[in-house]
């Protein structure tokens, strides 16, 4: 008789597996191999799972960041001043072309309101990023963000201004910010 209930008692156990448990008699020491078996086979995915998600917050940090560099340039192509401030965290750094150095979100807007050529009323210039000289990282809250910024004459198709931008980021919320920024001047030849 205890023969003719094995084959259900296995299958009655199966369907109390659930997720890494398992629920069984010990017999001969299987079960357990079993159940460890299980339990690690478990954490394996619960391990592939988790750099999955790792690798997929990572993708939207690093996009996030380099939505930074998008909003710079469109600011600075539409003269939009608020915009530019936007990506500044409130105690941030700026040291411009000429080694001048601004600190805090006020000393910035001057700088870009009266100073930065490509935000005069009078120079209407379009924004060039070669995508290859684009480089972001980020590590934790905080983010590096390089670029260079080629401004080009609408009118007469000649490079105005050609800077190296190198900026750092923290995590404010789900926004990045700029905590520092450096604007070196690249003289073409």
């Amino acid at each position: 008789m205890n023969g003719r209930w094995l084959l259900p008692g296995a299958l009655l156990l199966g369907l109390f597996s659930v997720g890494c448990f398992s629920v069984g008699t010990m017999y001969d020491g299987e079960q357990v191999v079993a159940t460890t078996t299980k339990l690690n086979s478990s954490q394996a995915q619960l391990n592939t799972v988790k750099a999955q998600l790792n690798a997929a917050n990572s993708i939207v940090d690093v996009a996030g960041v380099k939505q930074v560099e998008v909003s710079y340039h469109a600011a600075l192509v539409t003269k939009d001043i608020n915009l530019m401030m936007s990506i500044f965290a409130d105690d941030s750094v700026l040291t411009a072309p000429d080694g001048t150095v601004y600190s805090g979100k006020a000393a910035i807007r001057t700088f870009f309101a009266t100073k930065a050529t490509a935000m005069q009323p009078q120079n209407h210039w379009a924004a060039l990023v070669p995508n290859y000289r684009l480089q972001a990282s980020v590590i934790g809250n905080t983010a590096t963000l390089t670029f260079e910024c080629h401004m080009v004459d609408i009118a007469t198709n000649q490079m105005m201004v050609h800077h190296r931008i190198d900026m750092t980021l923290s995590r404010h919320g789900s926004q990045w910010l700029v905590t520092t920024m450096k604007a070196t001047a690249i003289h073409l030849t």
